[in-house]
């Protein structure tokens, strides 16, 4: 009994296939490789420069960006945490087979559509729909920080963008 396999001749069909794989996965990280290596080397000079350089300072420009994603960030994992626990456990073990093999199929269909999508839909629909639970809230909790101040027009606020 021989412990080495049949050596099988390879078509130059799949040979080349192979090599255009190969080749074509190898130019994807290069080009990856290279526009990090480029974002990365113009934004040196702004996290490194004197602060005078900057009219009101990095931070002035950058604060808000930072702050802005950090708070639509914690809003939308206030409200999908539970709701995402909620109907897991509701999926998994609640509901009928039928139901949850079709909601199981619903969810996988959302998680296929680009952000982009969700975010115009937020900005177009979803935000003139909530602008007057917004003025209800300010009315009726405006002692809370949160829901102080003026409201948008609108409806395009950070609650909005965490919502979606």
């Amino acid at each position: 009994m021989s412990s080495q396999a049949p050596v099988v001749k390879r078509r130059i069909g799949d040979l080349v296939f192979s090599n255009l794989a190969i080749g074509s996965g190898v130019a994807i990280l290069v080009i990856l490789a290279a526009v990090a290596i480029f974002l990365f080397a113009e934004s040196v000079p702004a996290f490194l420069s004197e602060q005078d350089a900057a009219p009101d300072g990095f931070f002035a420009y950058v604060a808000p960006f930072l702050f802005g994603t950090v708070l639509a960030s914690i809003i939308a994992l206030l409200i999908a945490t539970p709701l995402a626990i909620g109907i897991a456990l509701y999926i998994s073990h609640f509901a009928p087979r039928r139901l949850s093999q079709v909601l199981g199929y619903s969810i996988d269909l959302l998680a296929a559509i680009p952000s982009v999508v969700y975010g115009l839909w937020g900005m177009l629909v979803l935000a003139p729909f909530l602008n007057p639970s917004y003025l209800w809230l300010n009315e009726n909790f405006g002692w809370i920080p949160f829901f102080e101040g003026p409201v948008s027009a609108t409806g395009r606020t950070m609650m909005t963008v965490g919502i979606v």
